[in-house]
C-alpha cells in the first residue's frame, strides 16, 4: 500500500498546532525567567546595595516603638486603658519583627547568591523550551507532570545546565508522540492558553521587581542611597528622643499621680 496522503486543511492545522505549542513554551520560559532568574537577579542586587541601610532604619524604628511601648507602661500603669495599649503596640511591634526577619532573611540570601551564567543564556532558554513541550501541563493536559516542572524550574532558576539535559532526556523518553485526536480543538485551546500567558508575562513586567524603584544606576543609585542615610539620621534622632523621654517616664508618672483631682461642681 502507498502512503496515505493528508489532506491540505490537516496539515495546515497541524503546522499552526505545532507553531502554537513553541509560542505557548516560549511564553511559559519568559515568565519563569522573569519569576526565578532576571527577577531575583534585581532583587538580589537591590539587597547588596541597599538592605545594610532599609535594616538599620528599621532596627531603630523598631528600638524606638518599644521605648514608646515602656514609656506608655510606666504612664498608664495597670489600668485597662494601659493593658489595651500594651496589647496594641505588641501587635505592631510583631509585624516589624517580621519585617525585619524577612530583610535579613533576604540580605544574607543575596550574600550567598551567585548570578545565572549570561554566556549560557540562550542555551538554557532553549533547554528549558524543549521540556516545557515535553512535560508542561499545559501544553500537554493528558501527559503533563507538575512535580517534574517543579524540578526543572529549580535547575533552572540555578542555571544547572547539566541538570536540565538529564531532564530534557527523561522527558523525551516518557514523553507521548501521538498527536491531537481534535485538531480545531486544539489550535483554539492553544490560542487562548497563549493569550492567557502574554498577559501573565505583561502582569509580572509591571509589579516589583520589575519597577523603577529597584532599576538604579549611577547617579539614581547614589540619590537612593543619601534618601536611606537621611532616612536613617532621622529614625536615630527619634530613638534618641524616645529613649529620653523613657527616662522622664517615672517623674512623669508621679507627677501624674501626685495632681490633685478637680473638684466637681
Amino acid at each position: 500500500m502507498g502512503e496515505m496522503i493528508e489532506l491540505p486543511r490537516v496539515k495546515e492545522l497541524k503546522a499552526s498546532i505545532e507553531r502554537l505549542r513553541q509560542s505557548v513554551a516560549e511564553a511559559i520560559c519568559t515568565k519563569e525567567y522573569l519569576l526565578h532568574v532576571k527577577g531575583r537577579a534585581i532583587e538580589m542586587n537591590y539587597c547588596l546595595a541597599f538592605y545594610d541601610q532599609e535594616i538599620a532604619i528599621l532596627e531603630a524604628r523598631y528600638r524606638t516603638l518599644v521605648l514608646a511601648r515602656e514609656r506608655e507602661r510606666i504612664l498608664a500603669g495597670k489600668t485597662t486603658a494601659g493593658k489595651i495599649a500594651e496589647a496594641q503596640m505588641d501587635e505592631i511591634l510583631a509585624q516589624w519583627e517580621g519585617e525585619l526577619a524577612r530583610k535579613k532573611a533576604l540580605l544574607a540570601e543575596a550574600r550567598t547568591w551567585k548570578a545565572w551564567p549570561a554566556a549560557k543564556e540562550k542555551e538554557l532558554n532553549g533547554l528549558m523550551i524543549l521540556i516545557i513541550k515535553a512535560r508542561h501541563p499545559d501544553l500537554n493536559p493528558e501527559h503533563g507532570d507538575e512535580k517534574f516542572m517543579e524540578k526543572a524550574v529549580e535547575a533552572f532558576r540555578e542555571g544547572d545546565e547539566k541538570a536540565l539535559k538529564e531532564l530534557l532526556n527523561e522527558a523525551k523518553r516518557e514523553a507521548s508522540q501521538s498527536p491531537p485526536e481534535r485538531l480545531l480543538k486544539e489550535e483554539k485551546r492553544l490560542e487562548y492558553l497563549l493569550l492567557g500567558y502574554i498577559k501573565k508575562v505583561i502582569a509580572i513586567k509591571q509589579r516589583p521587581p520589575f519597577t523603577a524603584a529597584f532599576y538604579l544606576e549611577g547617579e539614581g543609585r547614589k540619590a537612593r542611597w543619601e534618601e536611606l542615610e537621611r532616612e536613617r539620621q532621622r529614625a536615630e534622632k527619634a530613638q534618641e528622643k524616645e529613649k529620653a523621654a523613657l527616662e522622664n517616664a517615672p517623674e512623669e508618672a508621679n507627677l501624674r499621680g501626685k495632681r490633685p483631682r478637680e473638684k466637681k461642681r
